[in-house]
């Protein structure tokens, strides 16, 4: 929780090969556009 700054549930992260954090979403559902733009990025 702390290393990723988790404040609420649930919380969605995609985290990259590096740990570092390409998609965050807190509360609801995440954007699967969003995710695949993030992921694609990497």
């Amino acid at each position: 929780m702390r290393r990723y700054r988790v404040t609420g549930t649930p919380t969605y992260l995609v985290i990259g090969s590096t740990g570092e954090v390409l998609h965050r979403k807190t509360f609801g559902m995440p954007d699967k556009g969003a995710v695949r733009e993030a992921v694609g990025k990497h």
